[in-house]
């Protein structure tokens, strides 16, 4: 039986990295899987060649390359279509590849009937001295199944992905194109949308990588053009996606909508655009209040609350829209029927009342109240 033990090609792009740069070549030197070779990409650094020293230390050890500045997305490129590895594996000059990246990534993909799966895993979090501060992993802090983090853009669409955990076959390059290079910003998160659609995804729990936080990184300090970037990026990928593939990443559409437009990265201030998409996406996603006929509503309604999995979201949802008939009916409605409804309204009411308080206790947020419900009483009146 034929040894799988491909090519892997570790791409290091770096900008004015000499804090850093250091510690990345000796991980990825350092791995245990001996069949890889270490691609060092200079973007132009204007640090006195300081980067540039520090890689050409390692001689022959690396393959070491300089091109002007042109951002993240161009060195990555260049460092693509420099690589001779079957495999491509993104390291950031900050972050720092723990020993068995590489050879547990080809184990696991030795195991998997295809070899273009596209593999990533989770990591730690590293401050600037290198101790340890955290680590992410939800499955195994049983955040979400197996099954979840293995189905394309679920992962994605929760900003669970990062980069450089990745493990990925060149010919993804030729299916979908390279790092979009007029993205300077999210660059990445634009590149994992097309190469994970309708794609096989494999998460892993081990613990491969090691991310660092700076004072430096760029995405802590994002301009006004970096902040529009981000808005735009985001909204476009919602936009893009099908009826199924929102149905796959979250159960329902409802779910979907609702569980994004109350995400906290989506609710930041500059992602103005991307959060009305999502308000407003969900709030047609309510059965429309039909004056004329409350007994087709009755059904409709039935229908929808029927098709949400979740029972705290079934008896949620249920009690804002019992308030929502009762506020129109008293407002609108034959006599009778507001006789036959006002002694129930009012138990339902003061459930109401109490799901919206547990929904923020769950949430740490007011969004619940304040903007969804805001959103869709604005559409039915």
């Amino acid at each position: 039986m034929d040894v799988f033990n491909p090519l892997v090609s570790i791409v290091i792009p770096v900008y004015n990295g000499s804090d850093y740069l250091k510690h990345a070549i000796d991980s990825a030197l350092a791995q245990k899987y001996e069949n890889c070779e270490v691609l060092v990409i200079n973007d132009g650094s204007t640090d006195e060649g300081k980067t540039e020293s520090i890689a050409l230390a390692y001689g022959d050890k690396i393959r070491y390359f300089s091109k002007e500045n042109g951002g993240v997305a161009t060195a990555l490129n260049f460092g693509v279509e420099k690589m001779q590895g079957e495999y491509f594996s993104w390291l950031s000059h900050d972050d720092v590849y723990l020993p068995n990246k590489i050879s547990g990534q080809i184990k696991i993909l030795a195991g998997l009937k295809d070899k273009q799966t596209v593999l990533f895993g989770g990591f730690q979090v590293i401050d600037e001295n290198g101790e340890y501060q955290f680590e992410l992993d939800p499955i195994g802090d049983k955040q979400y199944t197996q099954e979840q983090m293995s189905t394309p853009l679920f992962a994605l669409f929760r900003v669970v992905v990062h980069g450089c955990s990745l493990l990925l076959h060149k010919n993804h390059f030729g299916r979908i194109g390279l790092f979009d290079k007029t993205l300077p910003t999210t660059q990445d998160y634009e590149f994992f949308f097309r190469l994970m659609r309708n794609q096989n995804v494999y998460f892993h729990s081990d613990l491969f990588l090691q991310v660092r936080r700076h004072k430096n990184q760029g995405i802590r300090n994002l301009s006004v053009s970096q902040q529009e970037e981000e808005d735009k990026t985001w909204f476009d990928m919602f936009s893009a996606l099908t009826k199924q593939e929102r149905i796959a990443i979250s159960e329902n559409e409802y779910r979907f909508y609702y569980e994004f437009f109350n995400t906290p990265h989506f609710q930041r201030t500059h992602m103005k655009n991307t959060r009305e998409y999502l308000r407003a996406s969900l709030v047609k996603q309510v059965p429309m209040l039909d004056g004329n006929n409350d007994l087709l509503y009755f059904r409709e309604f039935s229908r929808f609350v029927s098709e949400l999995s979740d029972e705290y979201e079934r008896k949620a949802y249920g009690a804002y829209q019992d308030f929502m008939l009762y506020k129109s009916t008293v407002s609108g409605s034959s006599t009778g029927l507001k006789v036959r409804i006002a002694r129930p309204m009012f138990h339902l009411l003061r459930r109401t009342a109490e799901v919206l308080r547990v929904k923020e206790r769950l949430k740490g947020t007011k969004l619940y109240r304040r903007l969804f419900v805001r959103g869709v009483i604005d559409k039915l009146q």
